[in-house]
Formats: C-alpha cells, sequence, structure tokens
C-alpha cells in the first residue's frame, strides 16, 4: 500500500522501505503512542508536511517509526473485550471526490506515460449524464484533464491500528471493511462525485495502511462484518472520517441540509440557476438573486423533497425506476415541495423542471420584497 494518496513531488522513496524494515520486527512493536501521538516525534523519525493550498497536511515517513499531526478529536478508537480498533483519517473530497467506475481522466501506458481519456463516449452512457448535458450544453464529468499531475487535489487516508494479532486472511479482511467504512461514510454525507452524477465512494487518490500487532495474546482469523473485529473497524473508520471531513472541509449534516449540495452533481448549481432566472424574469441583479437563494436553500420543506428528487434521479440513474415513471413522481414532488412546475412550460428534462420551479420559486420571493 506503499504511497496510494501520497503526491508524487514529495513521496519518499523510504516508505516502502519502512513498510518492509516494519515486518516483522518494527511492526510488532507499532502502538497507539506512535500512530496517535499528538505532539513530537519519535526518535529518529523526520516528518515532513504540505500545506498547500487545497491540500491537508500529510505525513510522510522518511525513517523511523510514523509520527502523525492530526487535529484533536480526529481519530476514533473502539474496543472489544481483549482488543481495540484505532483509525486515523485525513479527509478532502469537496475537489476530487469520485465514484468508482466513473469514467477515467487518464490510462497508463507504461510507466510515467499517460493517456488522457476524457474525451472517451463512455461519459454519456448514463442517463442523466444526458440529462444534465442537454442542461448545460456539455457533460458535467469533471474538468477536462490532460496532465495527471493537474488532477483535483483531494484524497483520504486511513491509518488503521489493531491491537490484536492478526493473520494474513485477516489483515486482507481489514482492508476490505475499511474501505466498505470509507464508502459509508460518503454515502451517510451524501458527498457529490465530480466525475459523474453519482455518489462519492472515495477519491481517485485514497490510500490506507492496516497495522496489528503480533505480539498481542489476542489472535483473529476475520474482520468482516458478522465479526466484531469488523464492526470496530467500520465504526472507527466511519467516525475518524467524518470527523476529519468536518475539520478540514466543514462537511457536517448540517451543512448537507441544503438543496445545492444535494443537487449539484446533476447539475442544479447557482451558476445554473441563476442563467435561467435571468433569462426568464430579468427583475434581479445577481447579488439580489444571490441573497435570496441563500434564503430559501436551506429551507427544510424544500430540502426534504429535494433530496427525494435526487434519489428519484439515481434510482433512474441505476435503471430502478423508468424515465415515464420518474416524470410523473417528480412533478408530484416539485408540488409538495410548494414549488409550481409549469405545466405549458415544462420539458421532457426532469433536471431542467426543478431549475425552473426553483426559478420560479426565487421570483415569487422577490416580489413578496415589493
Amino acid at each position: 500500500m506503499a504511497a496510494a494518496g501520497i503526491p508524487a513531488d514529495v513521496r519518499p522513496r523510504s516508505i516502502a522501505g519502512y513498510l518492509r524494515a516494519a515486518h516483522p520486527a518494527h511492526r510488532l512493536r507499532v502502538g497507539r503512542r506512535h500512530a496517535v501521538r499528538q505532539h513530537g516525534q519519535p526518535d529518529g523519525t523526520e516528518l515532513c508536511q504540505r500545506h498547500d493550498r487545497g491540500r491537508q497536511p500529510v505525513g510522510i515517513v522518511r525513517h523511523g517509526l510514523p509520527s502523525l499531526h492530526v487535529p484533536a478529536g480526529n481519530y476514533h478508537s473502539g474496543d472489544a473485550d481483549d482488543f481495540s480498533v484505532t483509525s486515523i483519517a485525513t479527509a478532502g473530497v469537496r475537489n476530487n471526490g469520485g465514484r468508482i467506475g466513473d469514467p477515467a481522466s487518464w490510462h497508463e501506458k507504461s510507466e510515467n506515460t499517460f493517456e488522457d481519456t476524457t474525451s472517451s463516449d463512455t461519459k454519456k452512457k448514463n442517463p442523466i449524464q444526458n440529462l444534465t448535458k442537454n442542461i448545460l450544453g456539455k457533460n458535467i464529468s469533471g474538468k477536462i484533464i490532460s496532465d495527471k499531475d493537474k488532477l483535483p487535489v483531494g484524497t483520504i487516508n486511513i491509518l488503521l491500528y489493531i491491537d490484536a494479532d492478526l493473520s494474513k486472511e485477516a489483515l486482507a479482511s481489514a482492508l476490505v471493511s475499511c474501505t466498505e467504512a470509507k464508502v459509508a461514510a460518503m454515502q451517510e454525507l451524501l458527498i457529490a462525485s465530480r466525475y459523474s452524477c453519482g455518489i462519492a465512494t472515495g477519491t481517485g487518490t485514497d490510500g490506507a495502511i492496516i497495522i496489528s500487532n503480533a505480539e498481542s495474546k489476542t489472535r483473529l482469523t476475520n474482520a468482516g462484518k458478522h465479526s466484531k473485529l469488523g464492526e470496530l473497524i467500520g465504526r472507527t473508520v466511519i467516525s475518524s472520517i467524518k470527523e476529519a471531513l468536518k475539520l478540514q472541509q466543514g462537511i457536517t449534516p448540517q451543512i448537507q441540509h441544503d438543496i445545492i449540495h444535494r443537487m449539484d452533481r446533476f447539475g442544479v448549481t447557482e451558476d445554473a440557476l441563476w442563467d435561467c432566472y435571468k433569462e426568464t424574469y430579468r427583475n434581479l441583479i445577481r447579488a439580489e438573486f444571490t441573497d435570496i437563494l441563500d434564503r430559501i436553500r436551506t429551507d427544510d420543506t424544500l430540502v426534504t423533497y429535494t433530496s427525494l428528487y435526487a434519489h428519484l434521479l439515481d434510482q433512474l440513474s441505476w435503471g430502478l425506476l423508468s424515465f415515464a415513471e420518474c416524470r410523473i413522481a417528480a412533478n408530484e414532488l416539485l408540488k409538495l415541495a410548494v414549488l409550481h412546475p409549469d405545466a405549458e412550460c415544462g420539458t421532457e428534462n426532469i433536471i431542467q423542471n426543478y431549475i425552473l420551479a426553483i426559478a420560479d420559486r426565487i421570483h415569487r420571493e422577490s416580489l413578496k420584497k415589493k
């Protein structure tokens, strides 16, 4: 797992060396006092951190044992009677969130040779992608990237310490459970993919390190969902990722309670709403429009039914509902949200109808002020 998620320009060659050296002698002695240490470093450890704009600090082991500087509360532990699990996470997803199976940005042909794949036709196969293309005149499947080094920054790194002796099979199972927990955290916060219209399952540069204590008297052979170890891995990883997102990017359930955050993965952004509004009503300047949008975007009723609207679009994308079923249900949801879709002005595009309904709501709010 040596260097996944660590920028190439600051990736030390000694990381892979450390992981090899840590097996078996050093790895046996890595405890939470090292893995979760707040200040200072163990002797012989040099820690390097990057603070580039848009990139969270990255702890890099040059030599010796790792010491990570993480904000208080950015790690979580869970205990059973005979072992414990500790998870540390960094998390940046706003710019680089992605869903597994999203269209690739590049294809590695050989070492240090990458082919741009952002113009691939695979981006047009999803019915939701076609709807957003009709709205914005383009496909919202991420920025065009011609250079791998210019991929949007942001990543999730997880260090998981298990104070028990794990078999090789259990270590592999622990990595699977850790990854599933990361996906669950993304789902529970409805983090958007920036490369498709889906809910993100992580980022394109995620990394994880699993550490077990081979000197422990507790020997575990399974870390799946039926095991106590799997339960604790899930709980601690989900909690640490959510805490990291809160501390590093301000992402919380309260922040996500917002119609734009619910719908921006479908192309419903402030800019898209403004473009629709100014073409239809033209009685507000941008600042006035934004002021009204900011007042209604967290409205309880509007957020609730917008959430159902988004899930309707997800089920259309997954093939669980037909377009005809979604069209009927979408119109009913707009009415329940106290929006008034115009039957004459409505289109066959479900997402465009939502934008038109929100623009109409903003117009009606502007008339109230007068």
